[in-house]
C-alpha cells in the first residue's frame, strides 16, 4: 500500500476555512478505515480500482470517477474492494464556513456521493502536494469546493425563503467582520439584521454550525492569532484590536481555545517560522 499524507499544522484553526489533511493512497485489498467518527469535513475520491462505503446503514458500492462525503460527527466506514482494491485521493477541512460551502452541493448525510467524470477534484488535490505553502494549498481548496459545487448543485426548488434566509446570515457575518473589534452583543446583531433574537441564533447555527456567540469568538481569536504570529504589538494592544479590553479575559479564553497562552503561541509561531527558515 502507498500513501501520500499531508497534515496541515494547526495554527490556522479558526479561520473561515481551513484545510485538516489531504493525500491519496493505492490501496491493498480489504483495506478499510471505521467504524469511526470524524470532526471535520472529509471528502473522497476514487482514482482507480473499486470499494465500498457505509454510513448510516446505507451502503454504497463506488468505483472510478465517483466520490464521497463523510460528513464531521456522523460514524461512517470504508473498505478496498478484494479484487480491484481502489486508489483514491482525498481532503479534510473545517472552518467556520465548512458547513456552508458543503450545503451550496447536492451532498447530504443522506445522498453522499457524487460523480466527477472530469476528475477535477484529484487535479485540485495533485496541485494541493505540490504546492509549497498553507495559502496555496487552501486556494486549491476552495477551486475544488467551487467545482464541487458546480458539477453537483444542491437539488431544491428555488424558494424565496432559503434565499432570504441565507441573506440574513450573511448579513450577521458581514456585521460581525466590520465590528468585531468593538462591543458586541447578539442582540445588536439581532436589531441590525432585523429578526428576533431567539430565531437568528437558530437559524445561524443550522447555516453555520456554530451559535452567534461560537462564531464571533472564534471569529476574534482568528485575527488574533494572525497579529500574534504576524506583529509585534502587545498582546494587551491585540487583546483590545479584537474585542477584548480586559487582556486577562483574553488571554484565559485563547488558551482555553487554543490550548496554549497567546505569549507561548507567538513563540512558538516564532520558533517555527525560524525553523522553516533554516530549512530553506
Amino acid at each position: 500500500m502507498s500513501q501520500k499524507m499531508v497534515y496541515v499544522p494547526k495554527d490556522i484553526h479558526f479561520l473561515d476555512l481551513y484545510l485538516h489533511n489531504f493525500g491519496e493512497e493505492k490501496c491493498t485489498p480489504y483495506h478499510s478505515y471505521g467504524p469511526a467518527i470524524r470532526e471535520y469535513h472529509l471528502i473522497h475520491y476514487v482514482l482507480k480500482g473499486k470499494g465500498s462505503y457505509k454510513i448510516d446503514n446505507q451502503l454504497f458500492e463506488l468505483s472510478a470517477g465517483q466520490g464521497f462525503l463523510i460528513p464531521p460527527d456522523v460514524v461512517s466506514f470504508y473498505q478496498a474492494d478484494a479484487e480491484y482494491p481502489w486508489q483514491y485521493c482525498w481532503v479534510g477541512f473545517h472552518g467556520l464556513q465548512a458547513k456552508h460551502f458543503i450545503n451550496q452541493t447536492s451532498l447530504t448525510k443522506k445522498q453522499p456521493i457524487f460523480q466527477d467524470e472530469d476528475a477535477s477534484f484529484a487535479t485540485h488535490i495533485t496541485q494541493m502536494l505540490e504546492a509549497n505553502s498553507v495559502l496555496r494549498q487552501t486556494a486549491f481548496l476552495y477551486l475544488l469546493l467551487d467545482d464541487l459545487t458546480k458539477s453537483n448543485p444542491r437539488q431544491v426548488q428555488f424558494d424565496l425563503t432559503d434565499s432570504k434566509q441565507e441573506n440574513y446570515v450573511k448579513m450577521v457575518i458581514d456585521f460581525i467582520d466590520m465590528h468585531f473589534s468593538g462591543k458586541l452583543t447578539v442582540f445588536q446583531i439581532a436589531r441590525f439584521v432585523g429578526l428576533d433574537r431567539s430565531y437568528l441564533t437558530s437559524l445561524f447555527k443550522t447555516y453555520i454550525g456554530l451559535s452567534i456567540q461560537e462564531y464571533l469568538v472564534n471569529y476574534r481569536l482568528s485575527k488574533a492569532c494572525l497579529l500574534l504570529k504576524n506583529s509585534d504589538h502587545a498582546i494587551g494592544d491585540i487583546s483590545r484590536s479584537v474585542g477584548y479590553p480586559d487582556s486577562l479575559l483574553f488571554s484565559k479564553l485563547f488558551k482555553k481555545k487554543m490550548g496554549i497562552s497567546p505569549k507561548n503561541y507567538r513563540v512558538e509561531q516564532k520558533h517555527n517560522r525560524e525553523e522553516k527558515e533554516e530549512a530553506q
